[in-house]
């Protein structure tokens, strides 16, 4: 809920547009689910949960890899302004400048940004990578950055959690809210702030490494609030109690 327009006449034409063609929505997290409630949608004709990841192939990396993987941050996601990636690059770049001993910043995806990438240092972009490939390059950092201007969700905030990475996030992020505790699994800073940015990456490269094995295992613990087989368990009960609801 963002208290838009468009949300607001949707709030009032709910009960006689989709009340009757929808009986259930069935949201990602808390921030949509706020917006269900204001559609009409509370108890068993909204559920949550809705999106999850493949798990177990990145819970497999925190359990192979633990602490023993390369020092640096990661970024997975579109190279679209709508996903930072701009102020991801100022922050870096005065990251390097604040620490002395920076950690590389990988990242991986594609779009028309890719060219602000070129001639940074310390920067390697991997271009896009297979969905199939993203364990494998999240074994390879150490931190998970996400600095979007919007994120409604961001499954891949999970993805990486489950592989046991301190989690770096904007506060847009919809996902955060569930799996990131500021100052307990990673940071969370505002939305558009380069410079807020960098200090929370300089707060996750000068942590002690008993520090840091603590928020990889809190991330990791977080993750489990969605798998597949909860996503399937939600499905079914949620079915069971709408029927009961309706006799």
């Amino acid at each position: 809920w963002t208290g838009s327009l468009r949300q607001r006449v949707a709030s009032v034409v709910a009960p006689w547009y989709l009340h009757s063609a929808i009986d259930v929505l069935w949201v990602s997290g808390e921030r949509q689910r706020q917006l269900a409630r204001r559609l009409g949608y509370a108890g068993a004709r909204c559920w949550s949960g809705y999106y999850a990841c493949d798990w177990d192939r990145f819970a497999d990396v925190y359990r192979r890899v633990g602490s023993a993987r390369p020092r640096a941050f990661l970024y997975v996601g579109r190279y679209v302004p709508i996903k930072g990636l701009d102020i991801l690059l100022t922050a870096y770049r005065q990251y390097r400048a604040q620490v002395t001993d920076p950690w590389p910043l990988i990242c991986v995806g594609s779009g028309e940004q890719e060219v602000l990438l070129q001639g940074v240092e310390g920067v390697y972009n991997q271009g896009f990578v297979q969905p199939q490939d993203l364990p494998e390059q999240m074994a390879q950092a150490s931190a998970f950055v996400l600095p979007s201007r919007r994120e409604p969700w961001g499954v891949v905030v999970q993805e990486a959690a489950a592989a046991g990475m301190p989690l770096i996030c904007s506060d847009v992020c919809g996902a955060a809210v569930h799996l990131l505790q500021d100052g307990y699994n990673g940071y969370l800073f505002e939305s558009g702030n380069a410079s807020h940015l960098s200090d929370c990456m300089g707060r996750v490269t000068e942590a002690p490494l008993a520090h840091w094995e603590a928020m990889s295992k809190r991330s990791h613990q977080l993750s489990a609030q969605y798998t597949p087989h909860r996503w399937a368990d939600t499905l079914i009960q949620g079915v069971k109690s709408w029927i009961a609801c309706m006799r």
